[in-house]
């Protein structure tokens, strides 16, 4: 008899928090599909080359988004717009992108954020690095352009941003790729000295890369300094150009130029990382923190310990982990003039090294942060508990069991321990799902940019050549040959983007 009412005791509470929690568990069901699951026809519109398709599906997506939304989907437009050759509007949407992200408050430090609120509730912000590369695409599309000029104001805007990174974020965020182009739009601009500021900073990190004392070396001739021509001397013999047979003879200042930009692969995404349980790490942190908010008042927390960590393990790991692509696409591009292998593209922006790097490796920061605002959650979500346990309906209904517990004979007292035990038991777990409801994965990522960014400068005679590059995944396949005019003293800039697309 007792047994029974003991059992149904226990899921009338269960009941009553049930229905305090209804409106929130019915809100988080309803908030959609991950942001990853709502732009997989976006993504395969774009790796199939569909760019109208895609750009169209993002324009939605913006009009229709909070603008908490608005710069994550300008930033993807910005490139699927830049991918297609459209420069001018990838320029203007980059702008409005730009303005947004220079707007937000955020830590120079970027990495360490929190993660506890899900895609619907949270502002995109973007990670430092990020909002560099909006910089470099704007720099990029007025290249392209052949807007020198406006390049070099964006290259500008882009160093002071990459300073304030430097200042407390480590020496391989540096993006060689922005300073490079900058250097080389610097000597067109013939700003001589911008340019040797820049392969200074490249060469600091790479003091050894040979490609790059190469073009320290082209510097030097271009502005006729005599003591740098010496120092960078070494390579001279290394510095070759093509003329028109392609024959590779000494390099002199009156050769145009190809640079080749290639944007490689598919950028690393955010998964889940599954359950809370299924971190030891977060889970030993978790409970500490609920039991420091015990201690500072944070309710009837330590009855209803056990209940809280039980149903918050199954609730989603709140911070995600950055999964990169295994696609032979990220490899250096081999470079066809007039079908002749003459080179390969060099990485000298690995985006995906920087975000696995930065954002996995900072979790045991990142659980420290979150198990705090987790805990705090706890300690407002215990407070709606105890008040849906003690209401008067559930206080009398707890009574009345207790009396039956007299029908136990002498072991009475241990029927009204277990019931109060349930009760305890039903307060924390309602206390785990209220606190549990509002944490989610913010799965929310730049995924249209590239694994790296790569670039290739070579030194032609004046004259008209055909340009190809070897497919990947493809036996003898190569890309549709493109015919480009060499002029005296001039880069023609190529922008490629290389994706061997996978079903996804």
């Amino acid at each position: 008899m007792a047994i029974g009412s003991y059992r149904r005791c226990f899921l009338y509470f269960m009941r009553l928090h049930k229905v305090a929690l209804i409106s929130i568990l019915f809100a988080a069901q309803c908030a959609g599909g991950s942001y990853k699951d709502k732009t997989l026809d976006v993504r395969d519109d774009f790796y199939n080359a569909r760019f109208d398709n895609s750009a169209a599906k993002l324009r939605v997506f913006y009009q229709d988004a909070a603008n908490k939304d608005k710069l994550l989907y300008l930033m993807e437009a910005g490139v699927v717009l830049h991918t297609k050759g459209d420069y001018e509007t990838s320029l203007k949407v980059f702008k409005e992108a730009s303005d947004i992200a220079d707007s937000i408050e955020t830590s120079v430090s970027g990495g360490v954020a929190s993660f506890v609120l899900s895609d619907n509730e949270s502002n995109f912000k973007g990670e430092s690095y990020e909002r560099v590369l909006i910089k470099l695409y704007l720099a990029m599309n007025s290249i392209l352009l052949k807007d020198y000029e406006s390049a070099r104001k964006y290259f500008k805007k882009l160093n002071y941003d990459q300073k304030e990174i430097k200042m407390d974020e480590a020496a391989y965020k540096e993006n060689n790729m922005a300073r490079f182009l900058d250097a080389i739009i610097s000597e067109q601009l013939k700003e001589y000295n911008d340019a040797r500021v820049q392969y200074k900073n490249i060469l600091q990190l790479s003091p050894n890369d040979e490609e790059m004392l190469i073009n320290r070396y082209v510097l030097a001739l271009k502005e006729n300094d005599r003591g740098d021509q010496a120092k960078f001397g070494k390579v001279k013999n290394k510095l070759k150009g093509f003329n028109q047979k392609l024959d590779p003879v000494n390099y002199n200042t009156n050769m145009g130029e190809l640079i080749i930009i290639n944007q490689a692969g598919k950028a690393p995404t955010k998964e889940s990382r599954g359950k809370i349980k299924q971190s030891p790490e977060f889970q030993v942190a978790l409970q500490s923190a609920i039991e420091v908010a015990a201690r500072t008042g944070g309710g009837n927390i330590s009855a209803n310990l056990s209940g809280v960590l039980l149903t918050l393990g199954e609730s989603e790991n709140p911070i995600p982990i950055y999964k990169d692509s295994n696609n032979i696409d990220k490899q250096p591009q081999e470079i066809y003039v007039n079908d002749k292998l003459i080179g390969n593209t060099q990485t000298l922006n690995d985006y995906a090294k920087i975000t696995t790097t930065n954002f996995n490796d900072n979790y045991s920061k990142m659980v420290n942060k979150n198990v705090a605002s987790i805990a705090t959650k706890i300690v407002v979500a215990t407070a709606a508990a105890n008040v849906a346990a003690n209401n008067p309906a559930a206080n009398a209904a707890k009574n009345k069991v207790k009396e039956q517990c007299g029908a136990a004979g002498p072991l009475g007292f241990l029927c009204e321990m277990a019931v109060d035990k349930f009760a305890d038991a039903a307060a924390g777990a309602a206390t785990g799902a209220l606190a549990g409801a509002t944490i989610s994965s913010d799965l929310r990522c730049w995924s249209l940019l590239p694994s790296n960014f790569q670039i290739k400068r070579l030194f032609f005679e004046p004259g008209e050549y055909t340009i190809k590059f070897k497919v990947f995944g493809k036996e003898n396949e190569f890309t549709q040959p493109m015919r480009v005019k060499i002029e005296k003293g001039q880069p023609f800039v190529m922008n490629l983007r290389t994706v061997y697309n996978e079903p996804f």
